[in-house]
This record gives C-alpha cells, sequence and structure tokens, in this order.
C-alpha cells in the first residue's frame, strides 16, 4: 500500500502543475482508500477544546499580516515578480465570483488539509517517523502539489510546517490548522477582491 501511496503523491505532483484541482481529488480519493485500507476514517475523534479554533485563526491572520508585510515585499524583489496570491484572479472587484471563489477555496482548504495532515502527517507517525519528520515530510508534500511557482511553493512550504506544528501543538486536531488556514486563504481572496494585492 505505501508504493501506491507514494505513487499517488508522485502523480499528484506531476500533474498539480497544470491541474491543480485534479492533483487534490486524486489524492483525497487516494488518501481515503489508504484510510480505510488501515480501518482509519477522516473523521475526527478529539473534540476541539475551547479557545483552539479562535486561536488557530489568529494565528491565520498573523500568518497572513506577516506575509503582506514581510514575506510578498521580499520575495518580490529576490524574484522580480509580483506574488501571486490566488489562482482565481477573475476574483477582482467582481462579488459574485468572490461568493464562488469562497466556496471552491474553502473546499480546497478542507481537502488539503485532510490529505497533509490526516493521511500524510499521520501515515508518517504510523512508519515511525519522529513528530518533526512527519512534520517535514507533509510540507514536503504540500511543496510537490502546491503547482505553483518557486515563490509560492516555498510559500507553500513554510506554512506546511506552521500548520503541521499547529496540528501536533493542537493535540493532533484537524480543527486548529483548518481554521488557520481557512482564514489565511479567504482573507487573502477577500484582499485579491478588493484590489489591496
Amino acid at each position: 500500500m505505501l508504493a501506491l501511496e507514494i505513487a499517488a503523491i508522485a502523480a499528484a505532483a506531476l500533474a498539480s502543475v497544470s491541474w491543480p484541482l485534479a492533483a487534490l481529488i486524486g489524492l483525497l480519493a487516494i488518501g481515503s482508500f489508504a484510510r480505510w485500507q488501515r480501518n482509519q476514517g477522516w473523521v475526527e475523534a478529539r473534540v476541539p477544546v475551547d479557545g483552539l479554533i479562535a486561536f488557530a485563526g489568529a494565528l491565520g491572520l498573523l500568518a497572513l499580516a506577516l506575509a503582506l508585510a514581510l514575506t510578498s515585499p521580499l520575495l518580490e524583489r529576490l524574484t522580480a515578480r509580483s506574488i501571486e496570491w490566488t489562482q482565481l484572479a477573475t476574483v477582482r472587484g467582481n462579488l459574485q465570483v468572490l461568493g464562488f471563489a469562497i466556496v471552491l477555496v474553502g473546499a480546497q482548504v478542507v481537502a488539503a488539509e485532510l490529505i497533509l495532515r490526516r493521511w500524510i502527517l499521520e501515515r508518517a507517525l504510523d512508519l515511525g517517523a519522529r513528530p518533526i519528520l512527519a512534520v517535514a515530510v507533509a510540507a514536503a508534500v504540500e511543496v510537490a502539489i502546491a503547482g505553483a511557482n518557486p515563490a509560492a511553493r516555498l510559500g507553500a512550504g513554510v506554512a506546511g510546517v506552521g500548520y503541521g506544528l499547529l496540528y501536533l501543538g493542537a493535540g493532533h486536531r484537524l480543527a486548529a490548522p483548518l481554521a488557520a488556514r481557512l482564514v489565511f486563504e479567504l482573507g487573502a481572496l477577500v484582499l485579491v477582491y478588493a484590489r489591496w494585492v
């Protein structure tokens, strides 16, 4: 089964360059099968502790502010390219497209967190990896399936490490990285809509 999982990740990495959504859907299907084979589901048995979601959302907002203030200008100077905050550039100034994009991005965030934390990171732990190595493996997969330019892949890797550490720090509760990623991604989408980035 491990060989099939690795092959699926490699195929998704190749596909994500042209078809990022298809790669994500394929990984979700393979991840579902892999977890089913080990008698595991996607459902989380742990109930989030009070304040965890708000704290994680605040971390997502802080990460977005830091990305806007520090990381984005630095990467733009180094690469001589402007940062693409979303693949849905048609959202700029279009409220109808923004509504559709929020639903689409929300679904992508949930799928990505299920794949990267509940499948990849947990699978690495099951195989005996130390927690920090499991976080690094999940972040590396995130970089591989980012399907974007090198600056975006770097950002995906840094974010992947952060989300992985948040997942572990929250006692393997998916709600924490999910809230942080949702705030970051949807916040960036709203900034693009408002033409602030």
